[in-house]
């Protein structure tokens, strides 16, 4: 289910709105699922791929890093619900 499909075909109008929105189709209203069981192993293979740097470690924080990224990525979502 597409946050779309979770407020009937409409696109959310305000932030709040949209949280509980993102909560209904995560299961906040019923069960709360571990984050882990809603990603995919290849989604986490492609984000640690990604996170890599030139000597092959993992770079979790700062210029270019996966938990960087993925905050900037739910951020944006967020805002862009809050836009339209």
């Amino acid at each position: 289910m597409t946050v779309i499909e979770g407020v009937g075909g409409r696109m959310p109008n305000t932030l709040s709105e949209t949280r509980s929105t993102v909560g209904d189709v995560a299961g906040e209203q019923q069960e709360r699922r571990p984050i882990r069981e809603l990603i995919d192993d290849r989604l986490l293979d492609e984000l640690l791929a990604r996170s890599r740097d030139e000597a092959g470690g993992l770079r979790l924080t700062g210029e270019g890093s996966m938990l960087g990224d993925l905050v900037k990525a739910v951020l944006e979502r967020a805002l862009e619900a809050e836009l339209t």
